[in-house]
């Protein structure tokens, strides 16, 4: 019998965390945003870090009122960023952004005069190094001060199995090593409030099933030659995935597993991960473009839209949520019609940015 060789490695805080200690901007550009119902600009300081969003007081037709939110558990080291559904004397407030530099244990918004609406009232909280958070806010015609907790990220375990080749185990799980690394970092970057906290890689190079994965069309057969771990995350790193080596697949609906090519891009792992998470591709929308996460093809995938870091934690078919994976965020809304292309106001437009994405400003 053939055994198959495991290496755990245990990940003490977040994977990756020196690759985020990296310039984001460029000293002294700016880029659209919206506050508070009003168009603005931020403003890259000396450290290549993006400021809050500041509007024009003489042209901006909101004024500060007695409304706030209090984001607890904030982060002192990044910008958080909420969205704010309510009514204002002007008409409905569908999602009106807000982003300032965190300052913990709290930070405080005014969110200027708000009143119920018979829509929907709720804020929904958005920070690196947490996860995406919800408080309703029933708005009264009085000063409002409403707490809304962030809640910490979802640390989950991923297992690895090595399908390349007798031999190359040691190359390639090294390579495989870096991608889990860089995906990690990109999710935190990108706010969606995921990252491993355990890492398992597994030998499976040897397998003698290993020879029927030069070219892997689908996930169900990995599992049941190659192996499975409930629980986890499951890649499969193998030649090829549908003809190509920088190809992969991912599960969509409750879905744990994905298969890699062994030459995919650094951004493919968070792609196909970013289906267990119940992501639609966003092939041919105009509201994104290349650098989305879930585009597709390209070999430059780095952001993700706080309407999609949202729905990662929203649908129950999400793996975050999924009964048949992980059974996370118990306390969040299940909302399973919060799709790519939901407009119901209890869900945020799939494209709904707090923070600039590349040439997509905030909106």
């Amino acid at each position: 019998m053939r055994r198959i060789l495991s290496t755990t490695i245990i990940l003490a805080g977040c994977l990756g965390a020196a690759a985020l200690a990296r310039a984001e901007c460029v000293d002294g550009t700016t880029v659209a945003c919206s506050a508070k119902g009003c168009q603005g600009e931020r403003t890259c300081d000396a450290n290549g870090h993006m400021g809050g969003c500041v509007i024009d007081p003489e042209t901006c037709p909101v004024a500060p009122g007695p409304d706030a939110v209090v984001v607890d558990n904030s982060p002192a080291t990044a910008e958080v960023g909420i969205s704010v559904d309510g009514r204002d004397s002007f008409g409905e407030v569908d999602d009106s952004g807000f982003v300032t530099a965190g300052t913990a244990p709290s930070t405080t918004f005014d969110v200027g005069d708000l009143a119920l609406s018979p829509v929907n009232d709720e804020v929904l909280g958005f920070a690196q190094g947490r996860a995406p958070s919800v408080v309703s806010t029933p708005w009264t015609s009085g000063n409002d001060t409403f707490q809304l907790t962030l809640a910490p990220i979802v640390r989950v375990p991923i297992t690895v199995w090595i399908v390349t080749a007798p031999g190359t185990f040691a190359t390639q799980a090294l390579q495989a090593l870096s991608t889990v690394i860089q995906a990690g970092a990109l999710f935190d970057r990108e706010r969606v409030g995921l990252d491993w906290s355990q890492f398992d890689i597994r030998d499976a190079t040897t397998n003698a099933n290993q020879p029927s994965f030069q070219n892997t069309t689908d996930t169900a057969t990995l599992e049941s030659k190659i192996g499975h771990v409930n629980g986890r995350i499951n890649v499969y790193w193998v030649p090829n995935v549908n003809g190509g080596s920088g190809n992969g697949l991912g599960e969509v609906a409750h879905g744990d597993s994905v298969a890699v090519g062994a030459a995919a891009a650094p951004g493919l792992l968070a792609h196909e991960v970013g289906h267990n998470l119940a992501l639609d591709h966003v092939d041919g929308d105009p509201r994104f473009g290349g650098t989305n996460i879930m585009q597709s093809a390209g070999g430059t995938r780095q952001f993700m839209t706080e309407g999609q870091a949202y729905r990662a934690h929203l649908r129950s078919i999400s793996a975050i949520r999924s009964v048949f994976v992980y059974a996370l965020r118990a306390g969040m809304p299940i909302i399973d019609t919060c799709d790519i292309n939901s407009t119901t106001r209890t869900c945020p437009k799939a494209d709904k940015r707090l923070w600039a994405d590349g040439n997509f400003p905030a909106n």
